[in-house]
């Protein structure tokens, strides 16, 4: 018996969390990536990325506190996901320079 191959392979994986204080209120609904209907508000407090290699990361995960009075509502955080190939808003874009 003899080996024909014997690869190795290694990811480096990148994660990035920013938290951010007084953060702006943020409509769930905007993104295009988000299942949450338009009108679900949160004040944002958290922004995490992660990724693999150099290829830098596709997605910011948005977390804040619910903002709104709904009887349906039966959690007070919540987390928005924004594809950065859909264009990010200013105020994310503002925070990743």
């Amino acid at each position: 018996m003899k080996v024909v191959s014997d690869t190795h392979g290694e990811v480096v994986r990148h994660f990035r969390t920013i938290e951010i204080e007084d953060g702006p209120v943020v409509d769930c609904g905007e993104s295009p990536a988000s299942s949450y209907m338009p009108g679900t508000m949160i004040i944002a407090d958290k922004l995490q990325m992660e990724w693999t290699g150099n290829a830098g990361p596709i997605t910011v995960l948005v977390s804040g506190d619910y903002v709104g009075v709904n009887a349906a509502v039966n959690r007070n955080r919540y987390d928005v996901r924004y594809r950065i190939s859909d264009g990010l808003p200013q105020w994310i874009q503002e925070i990743l320079q």
